[in-house]
């Protein structure tokens, strides 16, 4: 049986998008989540105009952040589902899906959605944390 992040592998980049025709990183979150575990997370796409506004993104996530439905999650706890939270230059203003435990699954401008390792010299300097929703912290995911 093919694993549930295959049909994600390859999804192009598109600017606020949030279909399989083309998503951004939070589309692309926001898709994952929806498909995969019946989670409906707001779109943020009305916060920003485009990627490159790093500054709107930053406050979109960190208000998603500062939220109830988000819950921290401790280095080394990561699992299926939680969202990786990344620095683009000096914001946090890029996402991923965790896979499995040191894999994550995102899109950037440029580049369709792929599955890299956390520890990719490229990642790990900016992962900055990696959070989960309360709607799956009681939820066992393989």
């Amino acid at each position: 049986m093919p694993h549930w992040s295959e049909s994600y592998i390859g999804l192009p980049f598109a600017e606020k998008g949030r279909t399989r025709e083309g998503l951004d990183c939070w589309g692309l979150v926001r898709l994952v989540l929806a498909e995969q575990c019946g989670i409906e997370l707001p779109g943020y796409d009305a916060d920003y105009a485009c990627v490159a506004e790093v500054r709107e993104i930053a406050a979109a996530l960190g208000k998603a952040q500062a939220s109830a439905d988000w819950l921290p999650v401790l280095p080394g706890s990561e699992r299926v589902f939680d969202v990786a939270l990344f620095r683009r230059g000096r914001l946090e203003g890029h996402v991923g899906v965790i896979v499995e435990r040191g894999r994550v699954l995102h899109v950037a401008r440029g580049r369709a959605a792929a599955i890299e390792r956390l520890s990719a010299a490229h990642l790990v300097s900016v992962h900055v944390g990696t959070f989960r929703h309360a709607g799956l912290a009681d939820r066992v995911v393989a």
